[in-house]
């Protein structure tokens, strides 16, 4: 996983010296737990493998519901009214399978939200604050976003679905696919980075916005102005650079063999 930034790490220093909340599953792992927080705490996740949804709401409370095998993982959490930091911690020597770690989550929808995983599939709906997801080979939903996104994955599949303009969005991945399917706030900056992994980008077609597409050797078929052109006369590499209104947004897109695709919404 990539290097956290100071501010991330800094949020979750603030987490870790909350004072401990013990989460109180049943004997069969499940459990139920509530905890009153601020509308704009910080809700972070760390779960090597499983399941883990996400969804925005207008009360000031973590609700925290789902299983953990407890023949697969321990359940921690740390709670505080600016922070609840949830950490499943892996029991060695047990199987890793999707089942065995299904966690849902309600947070206050401008809340901040941090998940780390592996093979951990996620899935937000509904939070316009910060949010940001890490996985290897997990797939990632990101449902009814508007505010600063950052998603990464390994192998996993990307995708975005708002019908809110987003403010900021970083979105990586090295084989897997990633799909963009919202409206760009007037300042927007959108930056989308693959090896071999497909882009697929759908915005409306009244976006004021400037693009900068490049591949290796991938493909780019744009619906939304020109035709990319080769940039290199012995090498497949094409880029394709065009703005459409009067710019105010920024959309940079690179690919090393993906194909990378511009549609209209």
């Amino acid at each position: 996983m990539r290097t956290r930034n100071p501010i991330t790490l800094a949020l979750l220093a603030s987490a870790c010296i909350a004072p401990p909340v013990l989460a109180a599953p049943a004997a069969d792992g499940s459990v139920d737990e509530t905890y009153a927080v601020s509308a704009q705490a910080t809700v972070s996740v760390e779960a090597l493998f499983g399941t883990i949804r996400v969804r925005g709401w207008d009360r000031p409370e973590v609700r925290l519901t789902g299983s953990v095998d407890p023949r697969a993982g321990e359940l921690n959490v740390r709670a505080s009214e600016s922070a609840v930091r949830i950490e499943v911690e892996p029991v060695n020597g047990t199987s890793r399978g999707p089942s065995a770690v299904r966690l849902t989550l309600e947070i206050p929808a401008g809340g901040r939200l941090l998940i780390e995983g592996i093979g951990t599939d996620v899935a937000v709906e509904g939070v316009t604050g910060p949010v940001s997801v890490e996985t290897v080979n997990g797939a990632i939903d990101l449902d009814g976003a508007s505010g600063e996104l950052e998603a990464s994955s390994v192998s996993g599949e990307i995708g975005v679905r708002s019908g809110r303009p987003v403010r900021r969005g970083t979105l990586a991945s090295v084989s897997g696919s990633i799909l963009f399917d919202a409206p760009l706030a007037d300042l927007a900056r959108l930056v989308v980075e693959t090896v071999s992994g497909d882009v697929l980008l759908r915005i409306p077609e009244d976006v004021s916005a400037a693009f900068e597409v490049s591949t290796f050797s991938g493909t780019i078929v744009n619906g939304l102005g020109p035709e990319a052109r080769r940039s290199s006369t012995f090498l497949p590499a094409q880029e394709l650079s065009f703005t459409r209104g009067a710019g105010g947004a920024t959309v940079t897109i690179e690919s090393f063999s993906g194909r990378v695709e511009l549609q209209p919404r």
